[in-house]
């Protein structure tokens, strides 16, 4: 399996796939062969597959009459807009695993399970991201013939979607969480006024402190608490400076680095520092976007993200190994980018997860 999927990966990065049929013969077909499904016999996997609702590209028979996994083919980066397609014929055919491809981004579902097409997506593999090894595991999990007739892989998609599940929902709490935290003020404004006058040797007045937590807490005043702090100290006047762009473009002006995202602001000593905290946080606010994140960013010539610091820049490992920082997910960030090029990163990875630049995400450096 290892050697077809290197074989795939250089035909996809040199463009040898141009349409749905090359992708289907020379990817889909032989990585089913290799699973242990046999192409030629009909009882175990039919192409073109017609059922009441319309017409699949295969649908693989484990060991019952009725089709047990659906893969629909579209040609490469024509697979976004086939969700819809796909879960119709599926839901009509009781299909239990369904699998969108393009040859390069392999997308599998639990069609039925509750939720929208992304909540029932259990997971994404782009094989110009990921390493050869992890989509062996991924493939072998979800399409495996002796696993998908043993009902292994269904069991597997199953456990991954209720994973995922429970960390949106876990995600959808933060809000509350934090809006009991708030509530309860007394620790959170003392940590913040603390933290604060260690920062700028100030201490911040009490509005001050509470306007800044209202907007932490959706507008809302939050509540004050119990007891007043000690007596602000009147800041000193900083210099003017003109406002600092915060679309990426245009000459950067003098200014502190930081990075928001939702209204958490924090700032940082580096570029790079700034750039790596920004993603930590769409990585830990946005778990199940990890994936969509990582491949946004990249480009044909680099991943920008990577498992390994040498697949940052393929054609340049040694850049990789020696320009790189360690995120939270555990991949690594290529640091050796210019500024234009982080915001650039910043951008992408913001609208992966629907945020909008220059108010729900702001990178300044």
């Amino acid at each position: 399996m290892r050697e077809l999927l290197s074989i795939i990966v250089a035909g996809l990065g040199a463009g040898l796939y141009p349409n749905e049929k090359a992708v289907s013969t020379s990817i889909v077909v032989p990585i089913l062969r290799n699973l242990g499904w046999d192409d030629a016999d009909p009882f175990e996997v039919r192409p073109e597959y017609q059922s009441g609702k319309g017409r699949v590209d295969f649908a693989l028979f484990g060991a019952s009459h009725q089709p047990g996994v659906f893969v629909e083919v579209k040609a490469v980066g024509k697979a976004a807009a086939a969700d819809v397609q796909l879960f119709e014929y599926a839901f009509h055919e009781g299909a239990q695993i369904a699998v969108l491809t393009d040859g390069r981004v392999w997308s599998f579902y639990v069609p039925a399970q509750p939720g929208s097409f992304e909540d029932r997506k259990v997971h994404q593999l782009d094989l110009l991201e990921r390493s050869i090894a992890d989509a062996e595991d991924r493939f072998v999990r979800y399409l495996q013939k002796v696993r998908v007739a043993r009902g292994l892989a269904l069991q597997d998609a199953q456990s991954d979607y209720q994973s995922k599940a429970s960390q949106r929902i876990a995600a959808e709490t933060i809000p509350r969480a934090w809006a009991e935290l708030l509530a309860e003020g007394d620790i959170l404004y003392k940590l913040l006024r603390d933290r604060t006058e260690a920062l700028c040797g100030h201490v911040p007045s009490e509005g001050a402190l509470q306007a800044f937590v209202s907007t932490l807490n959706g507008g809302q005043a939050p509540v004050p608490p119990p007891r007043p702090g000690p007596p602000a100290v009147p800041p000193a006047v900083p210099p003017a400076v003109p406002p600092r762009n915060r679309n990426g473009t245009g000459t950067p002006r003098p200014g502190p680095i930081s990075w928001s995202v939702l209204g958490r602001q924090v700032s940082a000593n580096t570029q790079n520092e700034a750039l790596a905290g920004f993603l930590n946080e769409l990585f830990q606010r946005f778990p199940e976007r990890v994936h969509r994140i990582i491949a946004s960013v990249g480009t044909r010539s680099r991943a920008h993200i990577a498992d390994t610091p040498e697949a940052i820049y393929p054609k340049r490992p040694d850049l990789g190994m020696k320009n790189h920082i360690k995120v939270s997910t555990g991949h690594y960030l290529g640091t050796n980018v210019s500024r234009d090029g982080k915001i650039k990163i910043a951008r992408k990875a913001a609208a992966a997860c629907s945020l909008n630049w220059g108010t729900d995400a702001v990178l300044e450096i």
